[in-house]
């Protein structure tokens, strides 16, 4: 006879095997999305993986607040630069298991929290296959945001043993060294310490009843606040020039995005047919409507099975990791990864919600919930595809103007500017979102990149013309 555990162990490897199978996609896209990924390929064919870790390991506060201090994400998306021309799939695989690894932590802390196998694989199933997670898995440059999370992961479950176990020191010691890989990963990781100092307070409730007499969640809060504290005084400077406006515009806050990018944010998950955030302000606003009231109402339907508190908390946590962008001119489907914790929650908390299918409004509930499932599954889809597609198209650009490149090295051309004419239809902005503030280019370093709609009658010295097709070949 087989033991119940080892069925439930069976079905945690078959979810695993589901996701990896769900990201086939992702794996398999021969191409990428940005520039952010081929800079750092760049630098490490010119001077070596040794010269980029000295180059982005190091801890440098920079002029600005947008300046990025994230040695320890840098360094992982260094290494799965490494692979991006020659065998991309490592590179997107690499992507993939940071991405399982979070998931698995998250799965293990809600189980031992809630001692429920069935909703911790509910959870898991809707975390790995999340429209919310997807934008960042599948694209490299955006690999920051999965390495931050997943520290703060685990930092979440050393915070668990200090409130639960019995090497509290040692815990303590985890929850400090999790929470600085965070904080070197990404600046958002500066809400850390309030989720977590959240979470252990409600962990000695479900402990004991209570917790402002739980001397040992006061020692927990100082351990939290120094890493944090000591990260802002180092970066108060360029935290200050850019408050004041001093920084690059992308990253310049102003309190006039605010309400817009909340909408965005809170749409996203089920706004059908968009996929690029930057692009919604000038698409139909219906998709957003449409996305913020489905939203909407799972969280009302929240409320009603487990209370306002619940409602709050959920608003609150989704939004969390939001703060530090929702003022940014900007927005970025990319920056909602950590949302996917949250999103994943709720979806998990109302399907193993005990409703009496065999009563109307119970059997309305779950009809409902497959609905919505079957939506965020679709979603995740659609975005996973479209990053298939962008990547097919920049693989096809990259490869064949490399290869004019090196054709035209072998006349001895020298080349300066390079004039890009896209055909009627074709992608163009992949080409500037592949090409844009390169090091170099095959063999050719500092090479200015011009777009036109048309092409130039008369060609300047050291200028080579080429044209993009609607299949993303140049020529």
């Amino acid at each position: 006879m087989i033991k119940v555990s080892n069925i439930k162990w069976a079905v945690l490897c078959i979810i695993l095997l589901g996701a990896i199978i769900a990201h086939i996609p992702a794996i398999s896209n021969p191409g990428f999305y940005n520039h952010d990924e081929w800079q750092k390929y760049d630098h490490i064919k010119e001077f070596g993986f040794r010269n980029f870790a000295a180059a982005y390991g190091k801890i440098n506060p920079g002029p600005e607040f947008g300046y990025p201090m994230r040695p320890v994400s840098f360094l992982e998306q260094g290494f799965a630069s490494i692979f991006m021309m020659d065998l991309p799939w490592v590179s997107h695989l690499i992507d993939l298991s940071i991405h399982l690894g979070s998931g698995l932590l998250f799965f293990f802390l809600l189980l031992r929290i809630t001692n429920s196998w069935r909703f911790s694989l509910v959870a898991l199933i809707a975390y790995v296959c999340s429209p919310l997670s997807i934008y960042s898995t599948a694209w490299l440059g955006a690999s920051v945001d999965r390495v931050y999370t997943f520290w703060g992961l685990l930092a979440a479950i050393s915070t668990y043993y200090f409130c639960y176990g019995k090497y509290k020191a040692l815990a303590l010691v985890g929850v400090c060294a999790s929470l600085g890989a965070a904080l070197l990963s990404k600046e958002t990781a500066l809400m850390l310490p309030a989720v977590l100092l959240v979470l252990a307070c409600y962990l000695s409730f479900q402990q004991s009843g209570q917790f402002l007499r739980n001397r040992s969640l006061y020692v927990l809060a100082v351990f939290l606040g120094l890493p944090a504290l000591a990260y802002l005084i180092y970066r108060i400077p360029a935290l200050m020039v850019t408050l004041h406006g001093g920084g690059v515009s992308t990253y310049t806050p102003s309190i006039s995005n605010l309400p817009v990018n909340a909408l965005y944010y809170f749409s996203y998950p089920f706004m059908y047919n968009a996929t690029d955030m930057v692009s919604i302000s000038v698409l139909s606003q219906k998709p957003v409507w449409f996305g913020f009231f489905v939203h909407a109402a799972l969280v009302g339907i929240l409320i009603y099975c487990y209370g306002l508190l619940r409602g709050v908390l959920y608003i609150g946590f989704y939004f969390i990791f939001l703060l530090p962008v929702l003022m940014l001119p900007q927005p970025g489907a990319h920056y909602l990864y950590a949302s996917t914790i949250p999103f994943s929650l709720l979806l998990a908390g109302l399907w193993c919600k005990t409703l009496p299918v065999s009563k109307p409004p119970g059997l309305a509930a779950k009809v409902l919930l497959v609905v919505v499932m079957l939506f965020v599954f679709v979603r995740f889809y659609q975005i996973e595809k479209f990053f298939y597609v962008e990547g097919v198209c920049q693989r096809n650009a990259v490869v064949t103007l490399n290869s004019r490149l090196e054709t035209e090295r072998l006349k001895g051309a020298e080349i300066k500017e390079i004039l890009i004419v896209g055909d009627v239809g074709a992608k163009s902005y992949v080409a500037q979102k592949a090409f844009f503030a390169r090091e170099a280019i095959g063999e050719y370093k500092g090479i200015k990149f011009i777009y036109s709609p048309a092409e130039v009658s008369v060609v300047p010295e050291k200028l080579l013309n080429i044209k993009m097709s609607t299949s993303c070949l140049m020529y």
